[in-house]
């Protein structure tokens, strides 16, 4: 199907169950885009159908992590898909359940961000979902971070690093790897192993520390290998306690802040 635009905007559309949680993103999203917002059902059918978008985001309401998730939202990914798979959708979750991860990839999403979506995020992995829509290259890293386009990369909340690493998945074999790319949300690890012992879904836990000592005690973190690059592995980390992300996050801007 042909992408749908208005003058020179693409079309977005924004599903989810939870009013607020769309007029949120339609919001953030409205500068920049021909927007329209739908609940699941035959509202979003007749979106799909009527207002022909080019990208779809999709709101999951997603229970507390000592809670069963839910997949209902995941079936609006699949009606998605079904109706032309072109379209490139993103997930949008209130945080990361290993359950929904897994389903969203094995169902297409382009992307997963966990909340809090800010406007900068949700512009960035839209241009990148809507380049390769139109069948450009597109540079995507850390993808539950929502990290921003190439052009924006140096207000990004990630920085480039070459620290040792340690992966571990359930069975206890480890590979000796590189850190490339941290940020708050997931890592960029290379690596060598054969392709089929860490490909896409895998599960591993990360160990590493800064080799200059800001962190004493080495850092511990259980992730998913979301995609498999030329130059590495993205994984999204899985899980993460508040104080846990603060401690990433304090990381990154201090990394940040640091002159190259």
């Amino acid at each position: 199907m042909k992408a749908g635009t208005v003058g020179d905007k693409p079309r977005v559309l924004v599903l989810g169950s939870e009013a607020r949680a769309r007029e949120s993103l339609r919001v953030m999203l409205q500068p920049w885009y021909e927007v329209a917002a739908a609940e699941g059902g035959e509202a979003a059918l007749e979106a799909l159908s009527n207002f022909h978008p080019d990208l779809v985001f999709i709101d999951i309401k997603t229970p507390p992590l000592d809670e069963t998730p839910t997949l209902d939202g995941l079936e609006l990914l699949k009606e998605v898909k079904s109706h032309d798979s072109t379209i490139e959708a993103v997930v949008v979750a209130t945080h990361t359940s290993l359950e929904i991860l897994r389903k969203a990839l094995k169902e297409g999403a382009f992307e997963y961000l966990v909340k809090p979506v800010f406007r900068r995020d949700l512009d960035g992995v839209a241009r990148r979902a809507l380049a390769r829509r139109r069948g450009q290259r597109v540079d995507r890293e850390t993808p539950s971070g929502g990290v921003a386009p190439i052009e924006d990369r140096r207000r990004s909340p990630r920085v480039a690093v070459a620290w040792n690493v340690t992966l571990e998945n359930d069975g206890g074999v480890q590979w000796a790897g590189e850190m490339i790319g941290l940020g708050p949300f997931g890592v960029k690890v290379r690596v060598e192993t054969e392709e089929s012992s860490l490909s896409e879904g895998s599960i591993v836990r990360l160990q590493f520390s800064p080799p200059d000592g800001k962190f004493p005690t080495p850092m511990s973190v259980k992730g998913m290998v979301w995609r498999t690059d030329p130059d590495g592995l993205v994984i999204v980390f899985l899980d993460l306690n508040a104080h846990a992300f603060l401690r990433m996050k304090s990381l990154v801007k201090t990394l940040l802040k640091e002159p190259a």
